[in-house]
């Protein structure tokens, strides 16, 4: 075996490890947070959930400028980023931070104004404020153990805040605190999850200052941080542009609607993502190799992401008719059809754009974002203005297909056949769509019996088309883990 083939080998036997726990990790921490959505979205109402979400969109979009793109560079950068690297870019981050906290504080007198929203949300974006600045101390720790693979350790952290936020936000929620429960969690979530990665990934703290270093590490972060803060133009100042059409009320709704699309993303892309930057950046000199392990990415995340999206439409449907307090979001089906459709392309073009990323195609991605930015100022205000929140959803899935221009770039540039990839759980996933379709008309008015006979059906189904005919792919898989997982090996 050749040294680059050894390489590869250990790369892939790494990565899998970490997608195994990640996974794993995901399945507890997605868990808890679809629990804890699912009964905050029963305790509080449409505008209560839609100020948190609108809210956090403003200390989201502070959050763009609070590293201009230096922690990904340390991550994809090849040769591994000295202390003096490191400590410059602590420096430089934490500079930012500061200046972008000043500015909240001279903002946040100011949101009480805001669609006459109550003085509350004043006290929540300070909260969310504190949490941004513990958020920003976690990210060295968070780049070190990424480099090395070990989002077990990192598995960790997360849990640790996602069942503290949940379970904090549930309990003042259901005690009758209002908007104020959303409060009580974000702190509860920033301190313990600070400490936690402190305890576990200790550092040697300090400043620097090394043009070297910066310059090296600007290089990539510049144009790295030029697609986030298109991202950031995109999505999220779009959210509070669109806030000012529909409200509060509008925004929960379209919340509501996002959450549910994207936690069965959650349960696995979170988890390829963050292997998958680091593994397709250190796979980026052997062209066959990432053209693999990106049409593999592909085909494992849609052959879990197409059906369970599917199948969470159908029983939410049935969901808002069963639980009486539920019934508040049936005006919301119509936007999480569109969501849901916006996450199955999503599952498919964002390992695109990071393996893109990952190779050090900034170029490409950059141009990706420009056209989904101008698409989106261009014909989401518009949407908004004539349909409210159905129009947003409405955009959510017409722009999803303009993500074909993506998987056209893929084909081009990595030899990646997105087609090809997603073919076997495609068809899976529309004769399991036939199925539940039939199950719905035939049960119509029995949502819990529509419920029960949808998962048992809805999942054989799906897992015989896709056995017939993906057998090899979910052999090898299943094989591949079992030696990855006979040894637990950490560069």
């Amino acid at each position: 075996m050749s040294q680059k083939e050894a390489i590869v080998k250990k790369i892939k036997r790494q990565s899998i490890h970490s997608l195994f726990y990640l996974s794993l990790r995901n399945v507890g921490v997605q868990g808890i947070a679809f629990l804890g959505f699912f009964l905050l979205s029963i305790y509080l109402d449409q505008p209560e959930i839609g100020l948190f979400f609108a809210v956090s969109e403003i200390v989201a979009i502070l959050g763009y400028f609070s590293d201009v793109g230096l922690a990904a560079a340390l991550i994809q950068k090849r040769k591994k980023p000295t202390l003096k690297d490191i400590r410059t870019t602590f420096t430089i981050q934490q500079l930012l931070v500061l200046t972008l906290l000043l500015i909240l504080g001279l903002i946040s007198p100011l949101v009480p104004s805001i669609r006459n929203l109550d003085p509350v949300g004043k006290y929540l974006l300070l909260a969310l404020g504190f949490g941004f600045f513990t958020s920003s101390l976690k990210t060295i720790p968070s780049v070190l153990l990424e480099r090395s693979l070990r989002f077990d350790i990192l598995s960790v952290v997360d849990f640790v805040e996602i069942l503290a936020f949940n379970a904090v936000a549930v309990f003042f929620a259901w005690k009758g605190f209002g908007t104020q429960s959303y409060i009580w969690a974000v702190l509860a979530r920033s301190i313990l999850g600070f400490l936690v990665i402190y305890i576990l990934k200790p550092w040697p703290i300090g400043f620097a200052w090394s043009k070297k270093s910066i310059k090296k590490l600007f290089k990539f972060g510049i144009p790295y941080q030029l697609n986030s803060l298109l991202a950031t133009v995109k999505d999220r100042l779009s959210t509070l542009f669109v806030w000012g059409i529909v409200g509060s009320s509008g925004i929960g709704i379209v919340a509501w609607a996002q959450k549910w699309a994207q936690f069965p993303l959650r349960f696995l892309m979170d988890a390829v993502m963050r292997v998958t930057f680091p593994s397709f950046s250190r796979l980026q000199k052997s062209k066959e190799h990432l053209k693999l392990a990106v049409e593999k990415s592909i085909f494992y995340i849609s052959s879990f992401v197409f059906p369970a999206l599917i199948m969470m439409c159908f029983l939410v449907a049935d969901l808002v008719h069963l639980i009486p307090k539920y019934e508040k979001w049936h005006v919301a089906l119509f936007a999480l059809s569109m969501y849901s459709l916006n996450s199955i392309i999503a599952s498919v073009t964002t390992p695109l754009t990071n393996a893109f990323n990952a190779v050090g195609k900034i170029k490409i991605t950059f141009r990706l974002m420009i056209m989904w930015t101008v698409l989106t100022w261009t014909i989401l205000p518009v949407l908004a203005m004539k349909m409210g929140y159905n129009g947003i959803a409405l955009f959510q899935g017409l722009i999803a297909l303009s993500s074909f221009v993506a998987w056209h770039l893929a084909r081009r540039h990595l030899s990646v056949n997105v087609f090809q990839a997603i073919k076997k759980p495609l068809v899976s996933t529309l004769f399991t769509l036939l199925v539940l379709f039939a199950i719905h008309s035939a049960f119509a008015g029995q949502p819990l019996k529509n419920m029960i006979l949808k998962i048992l059906f809805g999942s054989l189904s799906y897992a015989l088309v896709i056995l017939l005919l993906a057998k090899k792919e979910m052999v090898w898989f299943i094989t591949t883990l079992k030696s990855s997982l006979q040894k637990t090996p950490h560069p």
